[in-house]
C-alpha cells in the first residue's frame, strides 16, 4: 500500500476507550508527512493501528511485530479499505497493573525525586522502594512508562535511576514480588503493583543575552560578540547559532561566540542551548553592528616654489573608528582619480588654477565606507613686476650701443622660467631660458618692452619697462695737411662700435669716403666729414681747410 497523495494524515492518542476523540502526540507530528515520515511510522517502537476515517470504529488492533516494514495491505476488518483519509492511531504506552492475588501480603511504598541541575539530569528520576511486608525473597520490576522497563531489581539496590529521553508525564508501574505464593498451588509469586504519575521538567532556561561590538582600531567594529547566560544547565551547555545573515554556527561549548558581519545593519540573531539531558531553550535579540568609521581631514595645503608647484595640492586625511588599514579613492574634480591609496598625504599636480572640489572615499578592513568633501583653490604665485627688469645698454666698442639687455627677476617660480618678449620696435622673443636677454635696436628711441614670464606649471606673468637706447658716437675733432694741393684728414672718433665709415664733402663739389683728397686750386675750403659705425650711429664735423698749392 502507498502513501496517499496530497491527503491530511493525523496523529491520534488512544488513551481513551474513545479513539473518536482526535488529540494530538507529545511531540507533535507533522500534519503532512513526507514519504521519508511515512516509512518512519513503521520503525517506531510504539504499536499503532491504521483505519480509514470514515470506517466503521474498529476494535482496536496492535501490531505485534512493531518493526514490520510495510503497513498491511487489506483492512478489510475495518469494513473499508478506501484509504483515502488515513487517522495513525498509536496505542498509548502507558503500563497497568494486574490485580492482587488473593492471599499476597507483599506490600511496599514508592516516592521519587527528579534529578538537580547542575549535577544531576533533570530527566533523571530516582524512585526509593521500601518492601513492608515480605514474606520471602523479593524483587521488583519498574515500568517507566516509556518503553524502558528494569526487572529483578534488589531492594537492597533502592533507590533507581531512570533517566527519560524527554520531558513529560510518565505512568510508573512498581511491581514487588514474593517468591513464596498463597495460596500455596499457585505456580505465580505474589505480587503488588502501583501505578505512579512522574512528570519531568526541563528546567534549561536561556533568558538573556551579553552582545558587545568590536572596539577599533583592534576590532572589526561589524563583529558582534555574545555571551549567553543560561541557567538550569545539566553538563556542558552547547550552542547553535543563527547570525540572521544566512551563516550559522553549530556545536559550540566555549563562550563568548564572535560573528563578522559583510556590513552594518540590524540581525536578528537565534540561539538554541542544549545541555547534556537533551533539553533545550531557545533565544532571540537583534544586533546591530555598525560602522564607525569617519572621513575627515584638514584642508589642503598647496606647493610653495621654488621646491613646489603652487598648483600642487596635498591632501591628509585623519579618519577615526579606522579598522586595520585605511584605503582611499580620491575624485580631484579635475577629472583625474587615484584609487587604492593608502600612505598619505595625497599630492596632485592641476594644470590650470580654479577651484576644485575633491571627493574623498575611505574604506577600512572591514568593508566599511565613509566620503567627504574638500574644495581647493590652487593659484598661480608667480609675480613679475616692472621695477624687477633691469636694463642695460650696449657700451661701445664691446657693444653696440644701441643693444638692449633686460635681466627679468620673477619672484615664485616654480622650474625654470621662460620668457615671452616683446621689444616694442616690431621685434619679438619667445622662449628665451638664459638671461640676461639682448636686443639691438635699428635706431636709437624710446621703447616699452613687454616681458610674460612662464614657468614649469605654465603660471604666466606681465610686466613691462621703458627703454631708450640712444647713440654715443661723437667726432669732436679733425686735423688735417697740406701739401701740393694734398689734403689728408686725421679723425678721432669716440664711441665707435664696429669700423668706421666716412663720408666727407670736400666743399669743391667733390665728395669720396676717403680721407685724402687733391683739389684743383689753391683756396680755403669748408670740409664737411661725416662718420657712420656698424651700428648705425653718424656724427659729423665741420672744417676750414687751407690750401695753398
Amino acid at each position: 500500500m502507498e502513501k496517499p497523495e496530497d491527503e491530511l494524515i493525523k496523529v491520534v492518542q488512544n488513551s481513551e476507550p474513545d479513539i473518536e476523540e482526535i488529540a494530538p502526540v507529545a511531540p507533535i507530528i507533522p500534519t503532512v508527512v513526507t514519504d521519508e515520515e511515512w516509512d518512519s511510522f513503521w520503525g517506531d517502537p510504539e504499536p499503532y493501528v491504521w483505519k480509514p476515517v470514515e470506517a466503521p470504529k474498529p476494535e482496536v488492533k496492535t501490531l505485534v511485530e512493531p518493526e514490520i516494514a510495510t503497513p498491511p495491505e487489506k483492512v478489510d476488518q475495518w469494513g473499508d479499505s478506501d484509504w483515502d483519509n488515513v487517522v495513525l492511531v498509536i496505542q498509548s504506552a502507558e503500563c497497568k497493573c494486574p490485580d492482587k492475588p488473593d492471599g499476597c501480603t507483599v506490600n511496599f511504598s514508592a516516592s521519587y525525586q527528579v534529578g538537580n541541575t547542575p549535577s544531576e539530569s533533570p530527566l533523571q528520576v530516582k524512585m526509593t522502594v521500601t518492601i513492608a511486608t515480605p514474606v520471602g525473597t523479593a524483587t521488583i520490576d519498574i515500568n517507566w512508562g516509556d518503553g524502558n522497563t528494569d526487572t529483578d531489581l534488589s531492594p537492597a539496590s533502592s533507590p533507581y535511576t531512570h533517566i527519560y529521553d524527554e520531558e513529560g508525564t510518565y505512568f510508573v508501574c512498581i511491581t514487588a514480588f514474593d517468591d513464596m505464593g498463597t495460596p500455596e498451588d499457585e505456580e505465580d509469586d505474589c505480587l503488588h503493583c502501583e501505578k505512579m504519575e512522574i512528570t519531568v521538567v526541563c528546567v534549561l532556561e536561556l533568558s538573556s543575552v551579553s552582545v558587545q561590538y568590536g572596539n577599533t582600531p583592534s576590532e572589526n567594529p561589524l563583529q558582534a560578540e555574545i555571551t549567553p547566560a543560561p541557567t538550569g544547565v545539566f553538563g556542558t551547555a552547547t550552542y547553535d547559532i543563527d547570525w540572521g545573515d544566512g551563516n550559522t554556527d553549530s556545536g559550540l561549548t566555549l563562550s563568548p561566540y564572535t560573528h563578522i558581519y559583510d556590513e552594518q545593519g540590524a540581525y536578528t540573531v537565534t540561539i538554541t542551548v542544549t545541555d547534556d539531558s537533551g533539553c533545550s531553550d531557545e533565544y532571540e535579540t537583534t544586533v546591530y553592528p555598525t560602522c564607525v568609521l569617519f572621513g575627515s581631514s584638514a584642508g589642503p595645503s598647496y606647493g610653495s616654489p621654488p621646491s613646489s608647484s603652487p598648483l600642487q595640492v596635498s591632501v591628509n586625511p585623519s579618519p577615526t573608528g579606522v579598522y586595520g588599514t585605511a584605503t582611499y579613492d580620491i575624485d580631484w574634480g579635475d577629472g583625474d582619480t587615484d584609487t587604492g591609496l593608502t600612505i598619505s598625504p595625497f599630492t596632485h599636480l592641476y594644470d590650470m588654477e580654479g577651484t576644485y572640489v575633491i571627493t574623498v572615499t575611505v574604506t577600512d578592513d572591514s568593508g566599511c565606507t565613509d566620503e567627504f568633501e574638500l574644495v581647493a583653490y590652487p593659484e598661480c604665485m608667480l609675480q613679475i613686476t616692472g621695477g624687477s627688469i633691469s636694463v642695460s645698454y650696449g657700451s661701445p666698442p664691446a657693444s653696440s650701443p644701441l643693444q638692449v639687455s633686460i635681466n627679468p627677476a620673477p619672484t615664485s617660480v616654480f622650474g625654470s622660467p621662460s620668457y615671452d618678449i616683446d621689444w616694442g620696435d616690431g621685434h619679438s622673443d619667445t622662449g628665451m631660458t638664459t638671461t640676461p636677454i639682448t636686443h639691438i635696436y635699428d635706431m636709437e628711441g624710446d621703447y616699452t618692452i613687454n616681458v610674460t614670464v612662464s614657468d614649469a606649471t605654465s603660471c604666466t606673468a606681465e610686466a613691462s619697462v621703458e627703454a631708450s637706447p640712444a647713440c654715443v658716437l661723437e667726432l669732436s675733432s679733425v686735423s688735417y695737411t697740406e701739401a701740393s694741393l694734398n689734403v689728408t684728414l686725421t679723425t678721432s672718433p669716440t664711441s665707435v662700435w664696429g669700423s668706421p665709415v666716412y663720408e666727407i664733402d670736400w666743399g669743391d663739389g667733390m665728395t669720396s669716403t676717403i680721407l685724402n683728397h687733391i683739389y684743383a686750386a689753391p683756396g680755403t675750403y669748408t670740409v664737411l666729414v661725416t662718420v657712420t659705425d656698424d651700428s648705425g650711429c653718424t656724427d659729423d664735423h665741420e672744417l676750414e681747410v687751407e690750401v695753398i698749392g
